[in-house]
């Protein structure tokens, strides 16, 4: 990636890593639902896609002006629960705020909710036209939320929403794909051919929302990219064709991809410094968990050993990042959820105890939040939990 387009990614990349995660995030998932959309976007093919997303990763902060900022804390054992008949899609946490996506399994109705981060207390609810497919949060504390019509109908589009979801401009352009922020009203969409640079009209005034491709952007136009992680000033690319085969690319440089073949099929992907983590899994095998890796800024292997050992980590099923602390629910006896700190050297993996599989993960500070399942396996609250001091 080269000129302005550069900056602006960089300094919104510089923006997120000195802030807690979510998408970056990524939502999260948000990963239960990101593997829905990824299926439907796929649903003419003979074959459902391999699940599929980019961590909510991009996560901004609210400005605050010459006053400290708060804490936002959470209470202890703090718990979120949705209306009955209700799953979480995505998951973001920004400044003072929890944002969840929710639908009722498929048909409408659909929505996005904030709440407040130290009680959970509802502050806003709005309903979405459509199936929610991303949510981030991006520099400044905007709220990015990506819908698309599905078999039940409704309009594709991009949403932008002030901090508190009282205002928003929006966009026609959607679909189960990605949005990756890059300012507070700029940001960079996936599609088959190019990254796209979408700016829209601040929240609640006037104006239209703009598109344009970068040619010096291009990827496959065999795939669909349906995860956009941004990684040393460039754009890593999960792309995916009418089969599920994945594979990761860097956008704008073709010869640098990683994954596809039968026993390395890319799952999802976090980013921590300069580097990528990534799940895979193989064709031949349960298709839900694999080895965790690390790749370098250009794809190339360059796990550590001790994470290639690792018993737990070689069952992974998902993985997230927040600066150097890395989070993976993996399927290994007696694990849901760890977490450990990397920095050139592994830290100890530590459990964090949950009950069931989480489907989507956000972190601020000291704090880590996801989405559980309650009925069904189905995403049905969300829950706080502080990240062990051996992860921080």
């Amino acid at each position: 990636m080269s000129g302005p387009l550069e900056t602006e990614l960089r300094e919104a990349f510089e923006i997120a890593s000195e802030s807690a995660m979510p998408p970056a995030d990524l939502a999260d998932r948000v990963r239960r639902a990101v593997r829905r959309r990824a299926r439907r976007a796929l649903a003419t093919a003979a074959a459902a896609a391999v699940v599929l997303a980019a961590a909510a990763y991009l996560a901004g902060t609210l400005a605050t002006g010459q006053h400290p900022r708060p804490s936002h804390r959470p209470a202890p054992g703090l718990t979120i629960q949705v209306p009955p008949g209700v799953s979480v899609v995505a998951l973001a946490v920004g400044g003072q705020y929890i944002y969840l996506a929710t639908e009722t399994s498929g048909p409408p109705p659909y929505s996005l909710s904030a709440y407040n981060r130290s009680t959970g207390r509802l502050v806003r609810r709005v309903n979405v036209p459509a199936a929610p497919a991303v949510l981030r949060v991006g520099p400044g504390g905007s709220v990015w939320l990506m819908f698309y019509a599905n078999q039940w109908g409704g309009p594709s589009g991009t949403w932008l929403l002030s901090a508190d979801l009282a205002r928003r401009s929006s966009a026609g352009f959607g679909g189960p794909s990605d949005v990756l922020p890059t300012g507070r009203r700029t940001a960079l969409l996936g599609s088959q051919y190019a990254l796209r640079l979408l700016t829209m009209p601040p929240p609640g005034e006037p104006g239209h929302a703009t598109i344009h491709p970068d040619p010096s952007e291009s990827v496959s136009g065999r795939f669909a990219a349906v995860g956009l992680t941004p990684i040393g000033g460039r754009v890593a690319v999960l792309e995916v064709n009418d089969g599920g085969h994945s594979h990761l690319v860097i956008a704008g440089h073709a010869r640098l991809t990683f994954g596809g073949g039968p026993r390395d099929q890319v799952g999802y992907v976090a980013a921590e410094d300069n580097a990528l983590w990534v799940t895979i899994v193989s064709i031949y095998s349960d298709p839900s968990t694999g080895p965790l890796l690390r790749l370098s800024s250009t794809l190339r292997p360059i796990t550590p050993r001790s994470v290639l050992a690792s018993p737990v980590l070689r069952r992974s099923v998902q993985v997230w990042s927040a600066r150097q602390t890395v989070f993976v629910s993996t399927a290994a006896s007696g694990h849901r959820l760890v977490c450990f700190r990397y920095n050139g050297r592994m830290g100890p993996v530590t459990t964090i105890p949950v009950h069931g599989q989480p489907g989507a993960l956000a972190t601020a500070g000291n704090t880590v939040y996801l989405t559980l399942p309650k009925d069904l396996g189905v995403s049905t609250y969300l829950v706080a939990r502080p990240i062990p001091p051996a992860c921080r």
